[in-house]
C-alpha cells in the first residue's frame, strides 16, 4: 500500500512492471501494451471541455479511443467509475488509450 500511494502521488512516474508470476494485474497491463494501449495519469483542465461533465456524456470512446479508468477527486479515487460520476477541473485520471488517442485527448482536457 505504501508503494501505490507513493504512485497515486507522484506527478510525474514512468511505471516499469517486471512479471512475478501470473498475478492478474501484470497480465492486464501486458494485454494492453500487446493491444497498443498506453495508460497515462492526467490533470483535467480546469474550465477545460470536461469540467462539470458526466461520465457518461463526455463521448471518450468515440471521440478520442480512450477510457477513465479512476478519477481523483478531492483527494479519494474512484477506480472503475460509473457513467454517473462527474469531471471536474484540476481531477487526476488514469485513462487508457492508444498512443496517438491519449495524446489528442491530452490536448484538449489536460
Amino acid at each position: 500500500p505504501g508503494d501505490a500511494r507513493t504512485l497515486l502521488n507522484a506527478t510525474d512516474a514512468r511505471v516499469m512492471v517486471t512479471s512475478r508470476g501470473t498475478r492478474r494485474e501484470y497480465e492486464l497491463l501486458s494485454l494492453f501494451h500487446q493491444a497498443g494501449q498506453r495508460l497515462r495519469r492526467l490533470t483535467l483542465r480546469p474550465d477545460g471541455p470536461l469540467d462539470g461533465s458526466r461520465l457518461d456524456a463526455a463521448t471518450l470512446r468515440s471521440e478520442f479511443g480512450v477510457a477513465i479508468l479512476a478519477v481523483r477527486t478531492d483527494g479519494r479515487w474512484i477506480v472503475a467509475p460509473d457513467g454517473e460520476t462527474t469531471l471536474e477541473g484540476g481531477s487526476e485520471v488514469y485513462v487508457v488509450g492508444s498512443p496517438e488517442g491519449l495524446k489528442r485527448f491530452r490536448e484538449v482536457a489536460a
